[in-house]
């Protein structure tokens, strides 16, 4: 549901928000590279839930570990981590594709 919903917004950016193609393209990238951080999000929303559910499945040194390796401060680094690096790889695609296209005569 989450890649649903990043999908979505990057969409909409991208249909909505047409006035200088590049930089709402990449715009878009950034924000639909945040769907992973719905891989992560049931450590940060239901925290205790998910514990002992890894306690249950893996033992109680895992869900410990990952306890203390996922802190809840790092959810908002990781959400603007995602977004940052979403823009660095449309950069970086539109580099490429630029490259490519020009190479093959159509851009």
């Amino acid at each position: 549901m989450e890649t649903f919903k990043a999908f979505w917004v990057g969409n909409q950016i991208q249909v909505t928000l047409t006035i200088d193609g590049f930089w709402f393209l990449i715009l878009s990238c950034g924000a639909f590279s945040i769907w992973v951080f719905g891989n992560f999000a049931p450590i940060f929303l239901n925290r205790d839930s998910y514990l002992v559910m890894l306690t249950e499945g893996y033992g109680a040194e895992y869900a410990t570990t990952l306890n203390t390796y996922m802190p809840m401060w790092i959810a908002p680094i990781l959400l603007v981590a995602c977004f940052v690096f979403g823009i660095v790889g449309g950069v970086i695609g539109k580099a490429i594709c630029k490259k490519h296209f020009q190479r093959a005569g159509i851009a």
